[in-house]
This record gives C-alpha cells, structure tokens and sequence, in this order.
C-alpha cells in the first residue's frame, strides 16, 4: 500500500512539474510573439515614414510609470546611432529619430553664435523628451524644430579653456534676444577640440570623470529668465 501511495505521488509530481513547465514555455512563447509582432509593427512605421535601414536592438515594455511600449533602434544611415521608437494603447506609434536628423544642423546653428561672439569652442546637442513634436515634419530642417519654440534640448559648448562669466553670458544673451529658451551646459575638457569632435555626446557623457574639468550649467525660462546652476568639477581637473 505504502509502495502504491508513493508511486501516485511521485505520478502526480511529474505530472504537474510537466503541467508547470508547459505553462512556463506558453507564457514565454506569448511574450516572445508579442516582441516579435511589436518588432515587425514598428519597422513598418518606420519603413513608411524614413528612408534608412534600421536595426532592432531592444524592446521594453509599458509600465505603470510609462503609458508605451519602447523600442530602440540603431540606423544605419547615422553610423549605427540609436533612438526610440514608441507604441501607445491607441496603437499609435511615434519616435525620435529627429534627433538624429537635426543633431549635425543644430550643432552648425549655434556654432555660428560661438563664432560670432570669438568663442573658440565645439558644440554638440542633446535632446530629451518622449516622442517627436506633431508639427515636426518628418525631414525637417533645424529651423522647423525652433519655428515653434520648441526647446527640448540642451546645448553643450566644449572648451579647453574655462570661458569666463562675460563670455558665457554673451552667447546666453544672444539666445535671450533671439527668443530661445534651452538648457546650455559650457564645460571645459581634458582634451582637445579636435578630440572631441571623434566623440558622441553620450560617449563623453559617460566619461565625463575622465574628459571633463569644469562645467557651468544655465537654464532659461519661459519668460527668458536666465538661472545659472552650481558649478560642477570633476576628477578630470585635479591633476
């Protein structure tokens, strides 16, 4: 009887140790087809919308803190550079892949402003926010993105030498006066212009302990309202 009982158990172990990993598999499949479907959805909106090849590299999905499914993709037409791909619950799908195709424009925009002011100086943009703006044409120009007072983004102004405070604010100024109200972030670095330019802003973003000195930091407001931060300084600058 005793050989009998633990036969049965031993049955119904198996049984539902291969019940529990059947489900276990289904519910990986299902999430597995949902990526893939997400995936095959987005390089659609993609292809209809951009002439480029992109690459999936990898997908998060919404939360209670984000109301969309996200996708980042690299291009192969901006030397493998990443952005964002977003599908909300109405199944509508927006991107940032603009910020790719103004990065180079706004960076020669606001050069013209260092020149301008006799700044010696490299310029690289950062954009932030979730999306791309609805007015946005989907080739714009530099001009379409500013036309509208859209200023989600911030301008870095790399040096080798630490601008003193009139010479920030006489390219803050021009700014001012020109109606424009992004973050500006003037930070002096460890190696040369020329350097700096074979970087990526995220690239020396991460590395900012070792490339940079010095930054000074300055925000505008809506009512153009000029706030300077605190100073940062980094490990870069105590040798």
């Amino acid at each position: 009887m005793k050989r009998l009982m633990k036969r049965a158990i031993v049955i119904i172990t198996v049984v539902l140790t291969a019940i529990g990993g059947s489900g276990c598999m289904s519910m990986e499949n299902k999430v597995a087809n949902k990526a893939e479907e997400l995936k095959d959805a987005a390089l659609v909106y993609l292809n209809e919308n951009y002439d480029d090849v992109f690459l999936p590299v990898r997908l998060r999905s919404k939360s209670w803190m984000d109301p969309y499914d996200l996708i980042t993709f690299k291009s192969e037409k901006y030397n493998n550079r990443e952005f964002s791909v977003y599908r909300y619950a109405d199944n509508e799908f927006s991107d940032n892949y603009f910020t790719l195709q103004l990065e180079k424009e706004g960076q020669q925009y606001f050069e013209k402003i260092l020149k301008e002011q006799s700044i010696e100086g490299s310029i690289k943009i950062g954009f932030f926010g979730d999306g791309r703006p609805e007015f946005l044409p989907r080739n714009p120009k530099f001009e379409d993105y500013i036309e509208y007072g859209t200023m989600s983004f911030t301008i870095y102004i790399f040096t080798e030498k630490k601008l003193d405070t009139e010479k920030r604010r006489a390219f803050i100024d021009v700014l001012v006066q020109n109606k424009f109200n992004p973050s500006i972030a003037f930070i002096t670095t460890k190696i040369s212009l020329s350097e700096v330019e074979s970087y990526e802003l995220d690239e020396m973003l991460g590395k900012a302990e070792l490339l940079f000195i010095v930054k000074n930091s300055y925000s505008i407001s809506v009512d153009f309202e000029i706030d300077e931060h605190s100073e940062t300084k980094y490990k870069g600058g105590s040798d």
